[in-house]
């Protein structure tokens, strides 16, 4: 490591560049994707390209969130400029996620575009879905609206097309919190076992304690 930091403290801003961009692309070639974003992010801050920072992180920040590595994605987000952020879908949607999970609701809600189950949109079907399922946390958790939000989060499992994923599994447990407050014990103790079940499946460990 010392020996590395060395040679870069002696190499130019070109050749920083060329070894960043190589490094980034070796690990992202081997599925190490945490990796790939380390080099990704110190590219960007030295280039002031965030193509590959942006192309990058949807697929590190799932694998990141199923870690509950909350502050990692953060930190890679704020890394990008905000108009870029919000300006595209996908990006939003991990970035309001980071700031529910850190409590920052109303800050949270300038980044998700959806407001109910009838929005049309261009956006791709699954980040359609991610929105939705975070609409229906925020007006479960923030605004008490316990029908709308079970209703959002309804509309999410439909359209979220693989099973046993954290964004499922989080509109699982939103639906039995609003069943908590508004149906039966019996209806909330069966969605909260469907959703227990489903992060095991998917391997979503952290999601499987929070919720154990």
């Amino acid at each position: 490591k010392l020996f590395a930091e060395v040679l870069q403290a002696t190499l130019d801003k070109t050749k920083k560049l060329e070894l960043y961009q190589k490094a980034m692309q070796w690990h992202e070639q081997k599925g190490l994707l945490q990796e790939a974003m380390h080099y990704a992010s110190s590219y960007a801050n030295l280039s002031g390209d965030f193509e590959s920072l942006k192309r990058l992180l949807p697929s590190a920040a799932e694998e990141a969130l199923r870690r509950g590595a909350m502050q990692t994605v953060r930190m890679w987000l704020e890394t990008l400029p905000d108009e870029d952020v919000r300006a595209d879908d996908t990006l939003a949607t991990y970035k309001a996620w980071t700031l529910v999970m850190f409590g920052e609701m109303g800050q949270a809600e300038t980044y998700v575009t959806v407001k109910d189950k009838k929005t049309t949109s261009a956006m791709p079907t699954s980040t359609l879905g991610k929105q939705l399922v975070l609409r229906a946390y925020i007006e479960l958790l923030h605004h008490q609206h316990y029908d709308k939000a079970r209703a959002l989060a309804g509309s999410a499992l439909h359209l979220l097309e693989q099973p046993a994923t954290l964004w499922h599994n989080i509109a699982l447990w939103v639906v039995a919190e609003a069943q908590e407050r508004t149906s039966q014990i019996t209806e909330t103790i069966a969605t909260l076992r469907e959703a227990q079940q489903s992060a095991r499946q998917g391997d979503d460990h952290f999601f499987a304690a929070a919720i154990d």
